[in-house]
C-alpha cells in the first residue's frame, strides 16, 4: 500500500482523488473508509500534517468536480431548452451551451458519457472533440445504437464511466 504516515495513521493514496479515502492505524491492518470531516477535525499537532494536506486536496477535488457537474447540468438544460425545435445539426452543434460542454474537454467526458447512457441524445459530435486522439479508436457509424454502444464501451474501457 502506498501510504502517507501521520502519527501512526496510514492513508492509502493510490487513488487520492477518489472517495472514499482509506486509512488504518498501522500498515499491517487493512484500511477502512474515512469520513473527510472527521479527518480534517483530527487533533493533530501540525497544520501541515499528512492527513490535513490529504483531506484538503480531496475536498478541493470534490468541490471542483461538483462545480463542473453543476456547470455541465446547467449547460445541458440550456442546450435542450433552446434547441428543442431546431432540426439543423449545424445550429445544434454550434449552440453556445453545446460548445461550452465541448470546451470542458476530457474533464467533461464522464458527464457526457453518463448523459448519453442515461438519457441518450446527440453527443457523438461532442465526444469526438472531447476525446481527442483517444477517441479515434471508436468507429464512425450512422447507426445510433451502434454508435452509442461503441462510445459507452470506450468510456468504460478508459475509465470515464
Amino acid at each position: 500500500m502506498a501510504a502517507i504516515a501521520d502519527q501512526n495513521v496510514y492513508f492509502d493514496v493510490r487513488n487520492w482523488n477518489e472517495l472514499p479515502i482509506y486509512c488504518s492505524i498501522n500498515e499491517s491492518r487493512p484500511p477502512v473508509p474515512v469520513d473527510l470531516d472527521v479527518l480534517i477535525k483530527m487533533n493533530l499537532p501540525s497544520q501541515q500534517s499528512a492527513s490535513r494536506i490529504l483531506a484538503e486536496q480531496v475536498l478541493s477535488k470534490k468541490a471542483e468536480a461538483t462545480s463542473l457537474a453543476e456547470n455541465f447540468q446547467s449547460l445541458v438544460k440550456k442546450w435542450k431548452e433552446e434547441t428543442f425545435f431546431i432540426s439543423s445539426t449545424s445550429k445544434l452543434y454550434s449552440h453556445e451551451a453545446y460548445v461550452g460542454i465541448i470546451a470542458m474537454g476530457k474533464h467533461g467526458l464522464p458527464f457526457v458519457l453518463n448523459e448519453l447512457k442515461n438519457n441518450g441524445g446527440r453527443w457523438f459530435y461532442a465526444l469526438r472533440f472531447m476525446a481527442g486522439d483517444e477517441g479515434k479508436e471508436v468507429p464512425s457509424t450512422k447507426d445510433y445504437e451502434t454508435a452509442k454502444a461503441s462510445w459507452l464501451e470506450w468510456g468504460y474501457k478508459h475509465n470515464y464511466i
